[in-house]
C-alpha cells in the first residue's frame, strides 16, 4: 500500500450523480485498493447527508473504506444527543396537535398541513413518505412566515431559517448539534450570498463569509495530515476540482 492519502474537495456527493463526480468517484475507489486511505470533503449543507452516505457505501458507488466527511455535518453530529431524543416526544411532530384545527395541504405531493389556532394561521408542516417531520414554518398574525425549522430523519433540529418578511427569503441560518446548540449561523444577504458566518466553539471565530468558514475548514483539515492540495474558485464561491491532494502518512 502507498503511504499517501488521495484527498477530494467537493461541493457534494449522493447517490444519482453522473459525468464529473462519478468519475471521480470510480477514481477514488481505485485509488483505495493502493492507498491506505482514501478522503472526500464535502461542503454543501444536505439535511440527509449520512443517509446518502449509507446509500453510496451500500450500492457500491463508494468503498466503505473512503472517509466521507461534510462541513455541516461535523457541526450537527457534535453533542450527546440527549435533548434531542426527549424532543422526539414534542406535539410538534405529530400531525395532530392539540388546540390547532389542522387543514391539509393537498398540493404538494409530500404531507402538509397548516395549522389554525382560534383563526389564526399560525404553523406549517411537512412529512416525508414516512412519517417523518421535514420542516415547520411559523407564522405571524399576517401569515408572513418569520422561521423554518428543518429535521434530519432521525428528528433532530438541523437548521433554523430565519425569514425576510417582504421577499419570504432567508436572512439568517443556524445551524444545530446533537443537544439543540447553535453552533454555526450564517448571514445571507439580499441576494441569497452567505456572508458574516459566525462559529460557537470553544472559542468563537467570526469569518467574513461562509467562503471564508469552509475554506479554513478545509486548510484545518490538511494540516492534520496534508501537505499539498488544490482547489478552483469560479465567483468567489467554492467549485472544487476533481484535483486532489496528497499527505505523507505517519506510519
Amino acid at each position: 500500500m502507498a503511504k499517501n492519502t488521495p484527498v477530494f474537495v467537493f461541493n457534494s456527493l449522493d447517490v444519482v450523480r453522473g459525468g464529473l463526480t462519478k468519475a471521480v468517484m470510480t477514481r477514488a475507489n481505485t485509488f483505495i485498493k493502493h492507498y491506505d486511505e482514501v478522503v472526500f470533503l464535502t461542503l454543501k449543507f444536505q439535511r440527509n447527508f449520512n443517509e446518502i452516505k449509507q446509500a453510496l457505501y451500500d450500492s457500491g458507488k463508494l468503498h466503505k473504506k473512503i472517509k466521507l466527511l461534510n462541513f455541516f455535518d461535523e457541526i450537527n453530529s457534535s453533542g450527546k444527543g440527549m435533548r434531542q431524543k426527549r424532543r422526539l416526544k414534542d406535539p410538534i411532530f405529530n400531525i395532530v396537535e392539540n388546540g390547532y384545527a389542522v387543514v391539509e395541504d393537498e398540493v404538494p405531493e409530500e404531507p402538509s398541513y397548516r395549522y389554525y389556532r382560534n383563526g389564526i394561521y399560525e404553523k406549517y408542516k411537512r412529512f416525508d413518505e414516512n412519517g417523518h417531520l421535514l420542516f415547520v414554518d411559523f407564522m405571524n398574525e399576517s401569515r408572513h412566515r418569520y422561521r423554518r425549522d428543518e429535521y434530519n430523519p432521525g428528528g433532530a433540529l438541523i437548521r433554523s431559517r430565519h425569514t425576510d418578511l417582504f421577499t419570504n427569503k432567508s436572512r439568517l441560518d443556524r445551524y444545530f448539534d446533537k443537544d439543540g446548540k447553535c453552533h454555526l449561523s450564517i448571514w445571507l444577504n439580499g441576494n441569497g450570498e452567505e456572508k458574516r458566518t459566525v462559529y460557537f466553539g470553544n472559542e468563537p471565530v467570526e469569518y467574513p463569509t461562509l467562503y471564508d468558514a469552509q475554506t479554513a475548514w478545509v486548510e484545518k483539515s490538511l494540516r492534520q495530515s496534508i501537505i499539498r492540495w488544490s482547489c478552483r474558485i469560479r465567483a468567489e464561491r467554492i467549485s472544487w476540482s476533481s484535483i486532489y491532494a496528497m499527505k505523507t502518512s505517519s506510519g
